[in-house]
């Protein structure tokens, strides 16, 4: 059962996710041209949101599902099993830091957006409403957000020798 789980459903779970996350992208990018979105924030929050989920699925095919494959591969096909092994070693080495990367990435993203809906809808007087007031800078908090992710993990890059 876990072969089935790990060998066919995943990939298809994760290409039939990245495609969808692509899709969101491009819509997002098309009704960024009306007058109401190109002044919110939100959007901004929400292409960046989809596009670190479109990465970590992509990623995840080589990081979770490749070396799964490589375990459940007869060992009747030596040439296959060791390319799978030496392809899966770099792809682990090289993808488990992006992963985690733009996983962090999009989960302080998902608060930012929880975040600013929260502000968008407190009164006036409300002493959040004035805390909150830098999310409103939404390339700005991206930004941070992908370089404090990028700066968390860049020692995972050294993790497997």
């Amino acid at each position: 059962m876990s072969c089935v789980l790990m060998v066919f459903i995943e990939p298809l779970l994760c290409s039939l996710g990245f495609l969808l996350n692509c899709a969101c992208v491009a819509v997002f990018f098309c009704v960024s041209n009306n007058g109401y979105f190109r002044k919110t924030s939100l959007l901004t929050y929400l292409v960046a949101l989809s596009i670190c989920n479109g990465l970590q699925l992509l990623l995840s095919l080589f990081v979770l599902v490749l070396p799964a494959i490589e375990q459940y591969i007869s060992s009747s096909s030596k040439e296959l099993s060791s390319f799978l092994l030496r392809l899966s070693s770099i792809s682990v080495r090289y993808g488990y830091p992006l992963v985690l990367t733009v996983n962090y990435a999009a989960i302080w993203l998902l608060t930012l957006i929880c975040a600013q809906r929260f502000q968008a809808i407190c009164h006036p007087s409300n002493p959040w409403k004035k805390r909150l007031a830098g999310i409103r800078n939404s390339r700005l908090a991206v930004a941070v957000v992908i370089l404090l992710a990028i700066s968390l993990n860049i020692i995972r890059f050294w993790e497997f020798r």
